[in-house]
């Protein structure tokens, strides 16, 4: 197994950072947003160096199930790790991290670099999915969590295919589950926008455009089902907008290429993982469509031999189904057998 990165851990409320204000002060000054608010007061920072970067230190927002007493079982098998999808960040797991909490479950949701309220340099800084698997590694590791269940969800579906080829031999994964991510770029539907953003001459002119409030509510009404809402919208907006969060993003979706260049062996890694899976696939998604699903299913999971898997299809349910079915998504989580 090729190991390209190493890693450094320095845990700290805000490292040696590069952020103008904490997401709470960036709260104290935003209104109308009571969720976004609330998933940053819970949350904290931490301080990661990046290996793509020459060690450069940035700092990441965390948001874990509380531990007031310091009495928490991390290796209890009750523990879900949690690796969001671009360009969105951990708040999408809101609902779903609920869930898990009524039931006596903890997670932790890790905002990547670039994303949410975790710090966004700017070029030449180079962002790489394989950072972000080592940001996931590192935080374990700091916190000393065993026996945890990983769950992903579009871009963090490639970055938990990593984790799995880079360091699952140093953790014990009691399950990984999986949610409609383009893991097979040949069978999504790439949109408009997401070309645009790729692209080295369309990206920078057309991220310096495209207002967060119109990227909210586009995402809110065309990848949930039923439609998310003008408030999520709303909210959602106010978490794009910290730091600039939309000035990244013809640096952050260039995932798609790693994607590309390294798919076929992720791919090969999790036909080969010995950590049971769960897919889970809503099948009104119209990016990483019903037919990726069931490619990822009858071409990867349905005939290995190394670790069980199963396959849930939810009828009703769009690409970010961890936001309009969390219920479902928790139960499948807290399903120790697959």
């Amino acid at each position: 197994m090729r190991v390209r990165h190493s890693i450094i851990l320095l845990m700290a409320r805000v490292g040696a950072a590069t952020l103008t204000q904490t997401c709470r002060e960036y709260y104290s000054s935003t209104v109308g947003a009571p969720k976004a608010t609330k998933w940053c007061n819970e949350g904290e920072y931490w301080s990661f160096s990046s290996p793509s970067n020459g060690g450069q230190e940035v700092s990441l927002f965390t948001r874990c199930t509380a531990d007031p007493d310091g009495t928490a079982e991390w290796g209890d098998g009750k523990t879900t790790i949690i690796s969001h999808g671009f360009p969105t960040s951990s708040f999408d797991w809101q609902d779903v991290v609920g869930e898990l909490e009524q039931n006596g479950w903890r997670a932790c949701a890790i905002d990547f670099v670039g994303f949410g309220f975790s710090e966004k340099p700017r070029s030449p800084f180079v962002y790489s999915m394989y950072d972000q698997a080592a940001a996931l590694h590192a935080f374990i590791k700091g916190k000393s969590i065993t026996n945890f269940t990983l769950a992903s969800h579009d871009m963090g579906d490639s970055i938990g295919l990593i984790f799995l080829q880079q360091y699952a031999s140093e953790h014990k994964i009691k399950k990984h589950v999986v949610i409609n991510g383009s893991l097979k770029l040949s069978y999504a539907n790439i949109t408009a926008m997401q070309k645009l953003l790729l692209d080295d001459v369309t990206g920078p002119v057309f991220e310096n455009l495209l207002p967060a409030p119109v990227l909210a509510q586009g995402l809110a009404s065309s990848v949930f089902t039923p439609s998310a809402g003008v408030q999520y919208g709303h909210e959602l907006a106010t978490v794009l907008e910290f730091e600039d969060g939309i000035g990244v993003m013809h640096d952050t979706i260039q995932y798609l290429n790693e994607r590309e260049q390294y798919e076929d062996e992720w791919l090969d890694t999790w036909s080969k993982s010995t950590v049971p899976c769960s897919l889970v696939w809503g099948q009104q998604d119209p990016v990483a469509t019903a037919e990726l699903g069931d490619y990822l299913w009858n071409n990867i999971l349905e005939n290995r031999t190394s670790a069980p898997a199963d396959y849930e299809k939810v009828e009703s349910g769009n690409h970010y189904l961890q936001g309009d079915h969390p219920a479902e998504v928790a139960r499948v989580i807290m399903n120790g057998g697959v």
